[in-house]
């Protein structure tokens, strides 16, 4: 041993490279692993209710019961669950009975004024394997069933969102003015539709979501705008992809 200037032993210096030691994971770090694995086996585990073979897809009450959904007080003001409106009015979303959002744990809506007729969005909408393009929340959209190029009426694909594996079906199709999918991933059974309304200056694009599923009702009650400000930036893509040209 040799003795330093302040009077401390201390090791003798070796020549050569240093490695770096690797800090000690501490007991805070492995806790969280394990909740985090706890959480997405169970909900991986819950993944099959969706569309079990007795029919019951995971996250509908039973009748007079209410749905499990999170509290207003946790949600944005567009997330905002509201009363039951008329589902099948032509100037509304026409949701699937399992998926009105009276029924959902996680709804979302945003519109936006497009100074472009319906034609020129529709091309845009139906070409899924474009939307990496223009929609960074959109990822390896993939082609499962129908046209390579364009969605239509059952149209199969898989992609990746909110870093989720989905895959979806196309369940409306009524060119220029609505479209509607499925969306089924880990602990998330979803339902996104768009409607296009002309209007005198070019078009109004609603797009709303609705949502059951173990992990959609965590994201919507951790992360409770998300969901709506990914879908503004969607249509803020479709609105300068649209105003650039046609697709």
């Amino acid at each position: 041993m040799v003795t330093g200037s302040l009077g401390k032993d201390t090791e003798p210096a070796v020549s050569g490279p240093c490695l770096a030691v690797p800090p000690m994971p501490t007991p805070g770090d492995a806790r969280r692993k394990v909740q985090l694995f706890l959480v997405l086996t169970f909900a991986r585990t819950l993944e099959g209710r969706h569309w079990n073979n007795d029919g019951v897809v995971e996250g509908v009450p039973e009748p007079g019961k209410p749905a499990l959904r999170p509290s207003p007080s946790t949600m944005s003001p567009q997330a905002e669950i509201r009363p039951d409106p008329p589902m099948t009015n032509s100037s509304s979303i026409r949701w699937p009975a399992e998926f009105e959002p009276s029924r959902c744990a996680v709804y979302v809506s945003n519109q936006s004024e497009l100074a472009v007729p319906p034609e020129r969005v529709w091309e845009w909408l139906i070409r899924a394997t474009l939307w990496p393009r223009w929609y960074s929340n959109a990822k390896r959209v993939r082609i499962l069933e129908g046209s390579p190029s364009e969605l239509a009426l059952g149209t199969r694909f898989h992609w990746w969102t909110f870093k989720t594996p989905i895959t979806s079906q196309v369940l409306e199709f009524q060119p220029n003015e609505r479209l509607a999918w499925d969306a089924k991933g880990p602990g998330v059974f979803a339902y996104h539709a768009w409607l296009i309304t002309p209007t005198p200056t070019g078009c109004h694009v609603l797009t709303e979501e609705c949502q059951h599923g173990l992990l959609a009702r965590l994201h919507g009650l951790l992360m409770p705008h998300d969901m709506h400000d990914k879908h503004q930036i969607w249509l803020d893509g479709l609105k300068d992809s649209c105003h650039g040209g046609r697709a």
